[in-house]
C-alpha cells in the first residue's frame, strides 16, 4: 500500500506549497449527492490547496441536479 501511495502522491513544483487539482462535474456532484466515493469527493473539497474546474461546471452539474430531481 506504500508503494501506491508513493506512486500516486500529488507532487507541486514548490515544497510546501498546496497542490492545485483539476475537477469536473461528477465530482463535484459527489459533493451533494451520495454516491460511491462520495466520500472521497468530500475529503477532496476539504483539503488545502486550489480546485481547478472547467468553465461550464456550474451548468453541468445544475443539470444533473436538475435530471435528478425531475426522474424523482
Amino acid at each position: 500500500q506504500e508503494a501506491y501511495h508513493q506512486q500516486h502522491r500529488s507532487h507541486s513544483s514548490r515544497p510546501g506549497q498546496p497542490v492545485s487539482h483539476v475537477i469536473d462535474a461528477s465530482v463535484a456532484c459527489k459533493w451533494y449527492l451520495d454516491e460511491i466515493d462520495s466520500d472521497k469527493a468530500r475529503a477532496l473539497a476539504a483539503r488545502q490547496g486550489l480546485l481547478i474546474a472547467p468553465d461550464l461546471i456550474l451548468p453541468e452539474v445544475g443539470n444533473v441536479l436538475w435530471r435528478l430531481h425531475r426522474l424523482g
